[in-house]
């Protein structure tokens, strides 16, 4: 059974892509879940703009990536305060998601999971901290700084 694809499904297709199913994989799972419809003139006008939206909305995501990039290079540095002894020595170590609050409370929504450590950061000092974002990735100067 022909069916035209409204979702990337792996292993099956792409969006807007017309494939060829089992009509029990179509009518019991791809059709009733909406992840695909009869080939029609109008199905194809529907994933078109679909297809147009997603480009519309990447680029829109792309240049909002580039613009953090930008504001996050012109930034000299970011600083955290840690609980640490007379010595420099932090009583636990700062973490990704530390880092990512003090980027959030700068303006900066930035997942943990972009922030890339290279060392465990477990005393007071200044850091070089790498952040991705979209397919690129800079870095910041973090100032570690006992409370």
């Amino acid at each position: 059974m022909e069916l035209l694809l409204k979702k990337t499904i792996e292993k099956v297709g792409e969006l807007g892509e017309i494939v060829d199913v089992s009509p029990g994989y179509a009518r019991n799972y791809l059709i009733p879940k909406g992840y695909a419809e009869p080939i029609s003139p109008a199905g194809l006008r529907r994933v078109e703009q679909l297809k147009k939206n997603i480009a519309e909305e990447q680029a829109f995501k792309t240049r909002q990536e580039k613009e953090m990039l930008r504001n996050i290079q012109s930034r000299e540095s970011f600083t955290i305060m840690a609980e640490a002894d007379e010595n420099g020595k932090l009583y636990g170590s700062v973490t990704e998601s530390m880092i990512a609050d003090v980027l959030k409370n700068d303006g900066f929504d930035i997942d943990k999971k972009n922030i890339i450590i290279d060392e465990p950061i477990k005393n007071c000092d200044i850091f070089s901290i790498s952040v991705k974002i979209g397919e690129e990735q800079t870095q910041f100067k973090l100032w570690v700084v006992a409370k």
